[in-house]
């Protein structure tokens, strides 16, 4: 019954970490600590009638369910939209927006959007680990982790990166904190980064420098990694925009194709064609924040708008994580930025107070990339064809973001973040 199948040989996630990673995005750290059984009991109870309706699972001698991770959260929205599970709006949707809320002191209605723009500048301290396994670092190799970028909204940057496992000495770049490994390790390679910035909501247009003649030719490229601009892209964005009124309204409508026509939710990046990397996910029906940001910028850029993508770490205390969103140039707005999770928070579009909430501002983010200019990936590492990602909240409140090979269940790297948020800044 599933519209989606991903390969037999990479259902072998146990689902124990599947537990772990659906209340991570199901419960708030309250209640996961006040009452952790009775939260992956739901889950589990939820897994069992997702196999119900097809969810794809192994099982192993001793009765243990075995999963790939991208199936069962693809499973977890669709059952909810399809079939009206209540997992998926009672705990993921509704968590999700208790993230965004998280900034705001608990004011205002939690059902409704909360005012970006009330937000002030803020401190932030973050701390990042990464440990790779030494059996995907390549040598000589050059292993790197995330830093913020100095861009507007994020000032007064201080980091310090620092290497445990391996001899050598860390250099900071722009974006990123890198460590050159000369021999072979024989253990895991860990960096840690630790920063303090001030954050700020969103960058108003006075803080903004118009783009040069030659930035506007690189965002106006049709080729770029994830990014392109094919025959296919062009008429989809021709039929979008056509007898928009502005430009905003052009990039609006791209935003609600995505919201009403496609669902968010993890792709199986080994799918992708890699001379149209944008065609399967408009086919198969869904995208990532990477994809999605990555098809938003493509379709303003068939349009003559510059536009780029951003990367780097939503700051929530208790559940901070990895993400990408998209910005374009209007002339009479400088950088506005779109953020694809809004298909998540609005519940596919159908809460429509939700539709248009990081539609031309953003809340606090760590930036780390700005592409193609800016961007951190580490050279020397074998990401695997088929990977996933899995979160957990491990010691003292942190984040755990997994880069895990989907073929053996191993990890190739593991993040943990962990954010304070500190004084508002004058």
């Amino acid at each position: 019954m599933l519209p989606f199948a991903t390969d037999a040989r990479l259902r072998n996630v146990p689902e124990a970490r599947i537990v772990e990673h659906l209340v991570f995005h199901g419960w708030r750290r309250a209640q996961r600590r006040a009452d952790p059984d009775g939260a992956r009991r739901v889950v589990i109870e939820a897994l069992a009638r997702w196999r119900g309706l097809g969810l794809p699972a192994a099982r192993d001698g001793d009765g243990t369910w075995r999963y790939d991770p991208a199936e069962a959260f693809l499973c977890m929205r669709w059952a909810g939209r399809q079939f009206n599970d209540p997992f998926w709006r009672e705990h993921h949707v509704a968590i999700e927006r208790a993230r965004v809320h998280s900034f705001h002191a608990g004011e205002g209605d939690p059902e409704a959007p909360p005012v970006m723009a009330a937000l002030p500048p803020r401190r932030f301290t973050v701390t990042l680990r990464r440990c790779f396994d030494p059996a995907y670092l390549a040598t000589p190799a050059r292993v790197r982790l995330p830093l913020p970028y100095r861009v507007a909204g994020l000032r007064d940057v201080e980091v310090t990166v620092e290497a445990l496992d391996a001899a050598g000495q860390a250099r900071i770049a722009p974006g990123y904190g890198e460590l050159r490994l000369v021999a072979a390790p024989t253990g895991p390679v860990t960096l840690v980064a630790r920063s303090s910035f001030v954050a700020s909501a969103y960058a108003r247009p006075g803080d903004v420098v118009a783009p040069s003649a030659g930035e506007r030719a690189l965002y106006l490229n049709p080729s770029e990694e994830l990014i392109r601009v094919t025959p296919a892209v062009r008429t989809l964005a021709a039929g979008l925009g056509g007898g928009a009124t502005s430009p905003r309204e052009r990039v609006a409508r791209f935003v609600d194709y995505l919201m009403d026509g496609l669902a968010a939710g993890p792709f199986p990046y080994e799918w992708l064609d890699a001379k149209a990397p944008l065609d399967l996910p408009r086919e198969g029906g869904w995208f990532d924040c990477r994809l999605g940001s990555a098809l938003v910028t493509a379709l303003c850029r068939a349009c003559g708008m510059p536009a780029r993508r951003m990367s780097g770490y939503l700051l929530y205390p208790e559940s901070a994580g990895y993400h990408w969103w998209a910005e374009v140039w209007l002339d009479d707005a400088g950088w506005m930025p779109i953020d694809t999770w809004v298909t998540d928070l609005s519940a596919n579009g159908a809460d429509v107070a939700w539709r248009r909430v990081f539609f031309g501002e953003l809340d606090y983010r760590l930036t780390s990339e700005v592409m193609p200019q800016v961007f951190n990936r580490s050279p020397g590492v074998r990401v695997p064809p088929a990977w996933r990602i899995l979160e957990r909240e491990v010691e003292d409140g942190a984040t755990e973001i997994a880069l895990v090979d989907a073929a053996t269940g191993r990890n190739v790297w593991v993040d943990t973040i962990r954010t304070e948020m500190g004084a508002v800044v004058g």
